[in-house]
């Protein structure tokens, strides 16, 4: 006879900004670092997305929702108190975790050396074995790479003034300058940028920008 034991599944995600500090806590596992995680808690990460994968299955929220980043009762909390709970709320509705493959996106600190020790702490506070707790990691390409790609651009301003008023006359759609001078027919240089001539479009980018302006001064 098939299994029909009845399951369900979540999906979690979170992020931390770097901040003052002289260590990280990820999976339950205090690793020494440059920085610090800018967090109402400890910033746990991994611990954070697999609350929120727990309560999501059941459809009971996510983890601000239990625990809320103004509560001063969760000012520096170790996030395995968090875990443990959830461990409970969905004990409570009579579900039990079965296994958990946490991914860790990161570029620092190094995961793999502390892998198996957060194997270990997990699943001691779910009361799993081991072997159904999945600790890995990955990469995302080098933000420097990125930071270059996308340095501010220079145009002449009578040459792109044409090439814009060409565009709206054609009624051509265009999704940033340098298409526009294409379509005059004027071909732009790429000239590689630096990691701290960044573009600035959203909030984090300004953010970034008056953190590399402090350290250079």
């Amino acid at each position: 006879m098939p299994d029909t034991t009845p399951f369900r599944i979540g999906q979690g995600f979170d992020v931390h900004a770097f901040g003052e500090g002289d260590h990280v806590t990820i999976g339950g596992v205090r690793i020494p670092h440059e920085r610090g995680f800018v967090a109402h808690s400890d910033g746990d990460v991994a611990i954070h997305a697999l609350c929120d994968a727990m309560l999501g299955a059941l459809a009971m929220g996510d983890i601000g929702v239990h625990f809320p980043p103004g509560d001063p009762r969760w000012k520096g909390a170790d996030s395995r108190l968090f875990l443990r709970r959830c461990r409970e709320l969905i004990g409570e509705r009579g579900w039990r975790l079965g296994n958990a493959d946490v991914t860790i996106v990161c570029e620092r600190p190094k995961i793999g050396p502390h892998a198996a020790a957060m194997r270990e702490v997990i699943a001691a506070d779910l009361g799993v074995a081991a072997d159904a707790i999945s600790v890995k990691a990955t990469t995302t390409e080098p933000r420097e790479a990125l930071w270059r790609a996308l340095t501010p651009q220079l145009f002449r301003r009578g040459g792109l003034t044409r090439a814009l008023e060409a565009a709206r006359r054609a009624g051509t759609a265009i999704t940033d300058e340098a298409m526009a001078m294409e379509r005059l027919g004027l071909k732009p240089r790429l000239v590689e940028g630096r990691e701290d001539n960044l573009k600035i479009t959203t909030p984090a980018d300004l953010a970034l920008a008056e953190f590399i302006l402090s350290r250079a001064f």
